[in-house]
């Protein structure tokens, strides 16, 4: 009994969407419909266009001035280039799928009171489109262009491409600056104050310290999320918020912007911000937050050798095991014995790059245990880095000491056995 049930449901399914495209093809037959599939609604290029008016749901003006687009209703404000864009060239690029030449009553195709009505302003004339309903398989929109009695049908992506709204269109941005633009960044948080500045080698430092090393990645990450940041909502009222909990300015040459933001608690995920942009505070995402630097030991580079740029051409050990490996060509060699070791090296060298400290010490602890020493050449007759092991977690680089996490010399540990497994 279940079966048949399955099977009749199945039936009628099949049955309902066969009657969808039939009624969709019947319309189209009903109307006349024309031949000319595919051709452009407008003859007007992107450079045409000086100004769109989008009504819908709500109204937003867009005026083209000095080659950039702004919103001059219901706000006044910087456009989204980019979008602002984008819904030019969907209107160049608009195609009549279909043309229905005697379309009859503008209802059945949702054209007598419009969902979404454009007027677009060009260099040559003004031109009006409207958009209807939907087709019944919901793949075409029917569309008028106003002055033509004919009704045509572009595709629901096209469409999607003239839908568009004030937070889409608006310029969201909080920073207009691109992270490969700052030289020097500032931070303020409570009594926390970090400045960084990048130096002639294209390295970030901390300013008034060239000792400590910072993590470059941590810091572009940062200066990246800050760039990115963008506005998610705008309150009707903005709220009173008082001083910045977080104060970040960003200098380039000669310009130079700053992002402030408030913390609100019982608001998990927002923090309210403000920039030269915005102007009132608007709401961001909280996980801008997460990226900006708590204090100077969470921006420090931990890693204890610097590899990156460097290619080693030799390797020996001392100590618990001897051994003295170089590098000819693509190979690798001990003595004359030729080893096929390439994926283990690989494998040993970016654990090596990879292990970070977690503290420093200024003499080795009493008890370090055994050692075994690692030189690594990079060309030279004398090693770069002169490392020793011990038997727990602590590793001298020259006369460096350090405490090395447990997961990493672990890691580091392993990688060298295999290396030394491969050389047998």
């Amino acid at each position: 009994m279940r079966f048949s049930r399955l099977i009749t449901s199945g039936l009628l399914c099949i049955g309902l969407i066969a009657c969808y495209f039939w009624f969709e093809r019947c319309l189209l037959q009903s109307g006349n419909l024309g031949k000319a599939q595919g051709r452009p609604l407008f003859t007007f290029s992107e450079e045409d266009v000086t100004g769109i008016t989008l009504e819908g749901s709500t109204t937003v003006v867009l005026e083209k001035k000095d080659n950039l687009w702004r919103i001059s209703e219901p706000v006044q404000t910087a456009a989204d280039q980019t979008e602002a864009g984008r819904l030019v060239s969907a209107l160049v690029e608009l195609r009549a799928r279909e043309t229905l030449n005697e379309p009859g009553d503008l209802s059945q195709f949702g054209l007598c009171e419009p969902a979404l009505s454009l007027y677009i302003c060009t260099r040559a004339g003004d031109h009006v489109l409207f958009v209807g309903s939907d087709s019944p398989t919901s793949s075409f929109s029917y569309v008028r262009v106003d002055g033509r009695r004919e009704v045509n049908l572009i595709s629901a992506r096209e469409k999607t491409g003239l839908d568009r709204d004030l937070m889409n269109l608006r310029d969201r941005r909080l920073i207009s600056l691109e992270p490969q633009e700052i030289q020097r960044v500032s931070i303020t948080r409570g009594a926390m104050i970090l400045e960084f500045l990048e130096d002639r080698d294209g390295l970030w430092r901390c300013t008034g310290d060239d000792i400590r090393r910072l993590d470059q990645e941590i810091i572009k990450g940062f200066l990246r999320q800050a760039c990115g940041a963008t506005a998610r909502a705008y309150p009707v009222v903005p709220p009173e918020l008082g001083n910045h909990d977080v104060s970040i300015a960003l200098h380039s040459a000669g310009v130079s912007q700053t992002l402030g933001l408030w913390v609100r608690s019982g608001e998990k995920g927002t923090v309210y911000a403000s920039s030269e942009l915005q102007g009132l505070p608007v709401q961001a995402d909280g996980s801008l937050l997460d990226a900006i630097p708590g204090g100077i030991e969470q921006v420090l580079d931990r890693s204890v050798v610097e590899l990156k740029g460097r290619e080693v051409t030799g390797i020996t050990l001392s100590g618990q095991k001897d051994l003295d490996i170089r590098k000819q060509g693509n190979r690798w060699f001990s003595g004359t014995r030729r080893l096929d070791c390439a994926s283990s090296m690989h494998t040993f060298l970016d654990c090596l790059a990879g292990i970070q400290y977690a503290d420093r010490y200024l003499a080795l602890p009493e008890d370090t245990g055994d050692a075994q020493h690692i030189g690594i050449f990079c060309g030279d007759s004398f090693p770069v880095f002169d490392i020793t092991l011990y038997s727990k977690y602590y590793m001298t680089v020259g006369k460096k000491v350090y405490r090395i996490s447990e997961e990493d010399m672990q890691a580091f540990r392993v990688s060298l056995e295999m290396l030394l497994n491969d050389m047998r």
